[in-house]
């Protein structure tokens, strides 16, 4: 069992560093709510927090003022620019018409039940939300710890008077850790680089090597795509594209006959920050816009054939971004 916390704007100037003391290792934070709403604290506690060294989650609050998949794009394109350690959550206690549709459309739009979680009441899931298989981070207070209908209980909220009487404590029992890369000791891989056509008249360029990822682009008839054997899939290429790499499905790309004697270094290193908070970067240049904060110890994929002198081009987000390498080490 693991101890936690929530926090909102309600929750402004909360001592990490005290909660932390007392043993909690887990932080949610209130992102966003409905279409439109962003937590003006966010940003200042996910800093606190990180710094106090708790694992950090975003979690939206729904309402039933839009749709499904316009609540968790706004939602994803909030928390995108955070380095998460624990899976993106859904909070649902609204009345609406079908509360199980809009908490599988939502979830799916995340990714799906193993890559997001769900909050609600006890009363609310017993009554209204009718799943199978979900994490469930359920709230019950003045009571032992609940029984679920399929034991997809991953978290517990137990009280919302907890520390200085006006924070939400929780226990949590379940996996809801973002699976992150394994660094390994490979300074360089050697990648294989295949050509190839788009036979589609338009091809969706995604972030990851699935449906469920976000589109970063796309590309039209007769393309010509470079394809790297270093991630791609049994159903997805991995390409160069921008500057970081997308993926397209298979079914529409026809490979070239040019393809002999295209092994070559694929210039992907493995760092860690050294630094105790380094600013993720647009551009390679400290005039550029800030994309998120990562912190010491944190590992990172970084791409040497978009890297400068000065800078690392790192895989962060859907597109990437820089870090100044003098707050770097490779491993």
């Amino acid at each position: 069992m693991i101890k936690g916390i929530d926090v909102s704007s309600h929750n402004a100037g909360f001592n990490y560093a005290s909660a932390k003391a007392q043993g909690f290792e887990y932080c949610y934070i209130k992102a966003t709510e409905g279409k439109s709403y962003i937590n003006p604290e966010m940003d200042a506690q996910y800093t606190m927090a990180k710094k106090n060294g708790f694992k950090v989650g975003f979690y939206h609050y729904c309402n039933d003022n839009s749709s499904a998949e316009i609540q968790a794009d706004f939602f994803n394109s909030v928390i995108k620019k955070y380095d998460q350690d624990l899976m993106p959550c859904l909070d649902i206690e609204t009345n609406m018409s079908n509360p199980t549709d809009f908490t599988e459309r939502f979830i799916q739009r995340l990714g799906g039940k193993d890559r997001a979680i769900i909050y609600t009441g006890l009363y609310y899931y017993r009554q209204y939300i009718n799943t199978n298989g979900y994490k469930i981070w359920v709230a019950a207070y003045g009571q032992s710890k609940p029984s679920m209908r399929d034991n997809n209980m991953v978290g517990w909220q137990y009280t919302d008077s907890g520390i200085n009487g006006r924070t939400d404590l929780s226990e949590w029992y379940g996996d809801i850790l973002i699976k992150k890369e394994t660094p390994t000791d490979q300074r360089t891989e050697t990648d294989t680089i295949s050509n190839g056509i788009v036979t589609a008249s338009v091809l969706n360029v995604r972030d990851g090597a699935g449906m469920n990822y976000p589109v970063i682009g796309q590309l039209t008839k007769g393309t010509n795509v470079r394809i790297s054997s270093l991630y791609s899939t049994t159903s997805w290429y991995s390409i160069y594209y921008g500057q970081h790499g997308g993926f397209v499905s298979k079914q529409y790309v026809s490979l070239s006959n040019n393809n002999s004697n295209n092994s070559e270094s694929s210039g992907i290193i493995q760092i860690e920050i050294t630094a105790n908070a380094l600013n993720v970067r647009e551009k390679p240049t400290t005039n550029s816009a800030i994309l998120g904060v990562v912190y010491k110890t944190h590992f990172m994929r970084a791409n040497l054939l978009y890297s400068t002198e000065d800078w690392y081009s790192v895989y962060y987000g859907e597109h990437g971004g820089f870090v100044a390498k003098k707050y770097c080490r490779v491993i």
